[in-house]
């Protein structure tokens, strides 16, 4: 991520700009998606915020007898503290259950913080 501004952005969380990219694809079961998808990033949202790195990455099974599994991950800019961090992802989790329930993938930016998941393994990068 580049970030250029004009002011003062180190410790700053700037939570003024969302971007949602959401496949349009719909999963099979995505009831039972959406609730291990809470459950993860729910965790994963504690796990970011308290770290050194201000990462996690994760996954969860949701329909065990297809082979089903949402992965995830979500991030800080390291210059956040742990309250400013867990409040910009709080509120990317809250933007992707408006704009995200049931799709296969989707990402939800801003300059302070994101989220990505999907039905299919992806590299940290």
């Amino acid at each position: 991520m580049v970030r250029y501004s004009g002011r003062k952005i180190s410790g700053a969380l700037d939570d003024w700009f969302w971007v949602s990219l959401v496949e349009k694809v719909t999963v099979n079961k995505p009831r039972e998606m959406d609730k291990a998808l809470n459950t993860l990033v729910n965790k994963l949202q504690g796990e970011a915020a308290g770290g050194s790195k201000k990462y996690a990455s994760g996954n969860m099974s949701y329909a065990p007898d297809l082979f089903l599994t949402v992965h995830a991950v979500m991030q800080c800019t390291p210059d956040l503290s742990k309250e400013q961090c867990s409040k910009c992802l709080k509120s990317t989790i809250v933007t992707l259950l408006k704009c995200c329930s049931g799709k296969i993938a989707a990402r939800v930016l801003s300059p302070s913080c994101y989220l990505r998941y999907d039905n299919e393994k992806f590299d940290k990068s």
